[in-house]
């Protein structure tokens, strides 16, 4: 009931903000589930066009997935940032960091991302080899993508995303085909 009541405070904040910074471009609200971080990252064309710059400590809030300790599934989490920091590389980062504060986390230490690029609406992480190589249960895997995938497609602009190695395209992460994008895991969240 607490995280509900969080995730309703969260959605009433976003569409004032939204209202305030006279967001006029509508298509961007298309999907609803999405976190609003691609339409909050700089100032308003007004202020921009007032200052001349853009106002890098606005905060924006991002929308994460977390293994839920149980290992049921992953939940949606909210986080603060920084407009500049507020980027796919930074909220796939504060998802495993969320994780690695469990008792039993399922990003390893030695598990790293090296970056994310966006192009087409196709996220493109590309991760080290221990993210790909580590034994792990079929679940530890799916939680850990389910936590990835849902993390970048929750943001606007996102709509699959594609795992690389050193820039090379990653056939399986474990038991799980990842020669294709993958689209937001929708059965892998709880509430």
């Amino acid at each position: 009931m607490i995280l509900f009541n969080r995730m309703v405070a969260v959605s009433i904040v976003s569409m004032l903000v939204i209202l305030a910074t006279g967001c006029s471009d509508t298509s961007q609200l298309a999907n609803p589930g999405q976190s609003t971080a691609a339409i909050h990252t700089g100032a308003t064309t007004e202020e921009t066009n007032r200052t001349g710059k853009v106002d890098h400590q606005s905060t924006v809030v991002l929308t994460i997935y977390v293994p839920l300790e149980n290992a049921q599934g992953v939940k949606a989490s909210s986080i603060e940032l920084l407009a500049s920091e507020a980027t796919p590389l930074r909220a796939v980062q504060e998802a495993i960091n969320a994780d690695r504060q469990h008792e039993y986390p399922l990003f390893t230490k030695n598990m790293k991302v090296q970056k994310v690029s966006v192009t087409n609406g196709v996220a493109t992480i590309d991760v080290n080899q221990a993210f790909i190589t580590t034994k792990s249960s079929d679940l530890s895997v799916q939680l850990r993508l389910a936590t990835i995938v849902n993390t970048l497609t929750s943001m606007v602009g996102i709509q699959s995303v594609r795992f690389t190695n050193n820039g090379k395209p990653v056939d399986t992460i474990g038991a799980f085909d990842t020669r294709q994008p993958i689209s937001m895991m929708k059965y892998m969240i709880q509430q």
